[in-house]
């Protein structure tokens, strides 16, 4: 079935029955990547898009029954998600801390929930290319109430969540949000690119009232990309982190099951190097000192047995200096 849509209009009222056509337009964006960090800091931490060019205007469509295109709406429509590609962007694999998401207008009548996930790509739905891999399986899952939710004609006022847990990806996985426990009275809608601009890439989804997936292009149809925009450390495997005269990387990636090794490189002598082990949340799991290295390259035997399954950081620290990298326990 083929959805027809008009342009919703902003305003502070509830969303009309049938709203006008009006485009709403939205900032220029433009992507957050790796810049220089302070002692002790995190790897650099970017707010990566799609391939859809978010130098033109945004839109926020309305649906012809009530509600949004990109929310709930009178089709009864479940959640909307977001693909995104590690390889798009040269990597091997990323952390998911969080996300941008631009929602555009909502109205609150019984404050339900909007859950705001991270999802693997193991379901299979249809699009203008047939049955495809798309949305399945929520990895994350955070209710925030939709009174809390902010939203914004500026992508500079956008809501930001960060996830209850990082997330650790190395295939194609997507971001959106599940809307079905919204109650009476209660309307969101998210930002997205205008029809036609979504790079050719048939990345966003929605899922509808039977729990079928369909992509927007297949559905609507309209070529569009959603205005969520992750928040990700992205990373290539071993070496991939030179900051502060410390290189650092991991023998086989820094995903492991049972035990790892940090390799670490110093481009200046130390008097002490300490290296600790610190949990998603900054608390401490181990530290070890060790003293009088000189300049070159040294290993650091990590065991993860009696460690629970999660993200964690090894932070080194040497000459007042440092960085931290993330390892993952499955």
């Amino acid at each position: 079935m083929k959805k027809f849509y008009t342009l919703a209009v902003f305003c502070a009222v509830a969303v009309a029955a049938n709203a006008q056509r009006v485009a709403v337009a939205g900032p220029l964006l433009d992507p957050a990547y790796p810049s220089a960090t302070t002692t002790q800091s995190v790897a650099p931490t970017d707010t990566i898009t799609g391939p859809a060019d978010w130098s033109q205007q945004a839109q926020l469509l309305g649906s012809i029954n009530g509600g949004y295109v990109v929310g709930n709406n009178g089709y009864l429509d479940k959640q909307k998600a977001q693909v995104y590609s590690p390889s798009f962007y040269s990597v091997n694999e990323m952390i998911v801390f969080g996300a941008m998401y631009w929602f555009g207008a909502k109205e609150v009548g019984a404050n339900g929930n909007v859950a705001m996930r991270v999802y693997n790509l193991d379901g299979t739905g249809t699009s203008t290319l047939g049955n495809v891999s798309c949305p399945g399986t929520p990895t994350v899952s955070d209710n925030v109430a939709i009174g809390s939710v902010d939203t914004s004609l500026s992508l500079a006022n956008c809501y930001i969540h960060t996830f209850s847990a990082p997330q650790y990806v190395q295939n194609d996985f997507a971001v959106g949000f599940d809307f079905t426990a919204l109650g009476a009275g209660d309307t969101i809608g998210l930002v997205h690119t205008e029809d036609g601009n979504s790079g050719g890439f048939e990345g966003s989804w929605e899922q509808w009232s039977d729990n079928s997936w369909h992509t927007m292009l297949q559905a609507w149809p309209l070529d569009i990309e959603f205005a969520i925009f992750p928040i990700v450390e992205m990373g290539t495997g071993m070496g991939e982190t030179a900051l502060n005269g410390i290189s650092v990387g991991f023998t086989g990636g820094n995903a492991f099951t049972t035990s790892t090794t940090l390799n670490y490189t110093l481009a200046d002598a130390s008097e002490k190097v300490t290296i600790r082990i610190v949990d998603a949340q900054g608390r401490l799991i181990s530290e070890e000192v060790r003293s009088g290295q000189a300049a070159g390259s040294y290993t650091y035997a990590i065991d993860g047995t009696n460690l629970a399954a999660g993200v964690y950081y090894v932070q080194i620290q040497t000459n007042g200096t440092g960085v931290a990298v993330p390892m993952v326990k499955n």
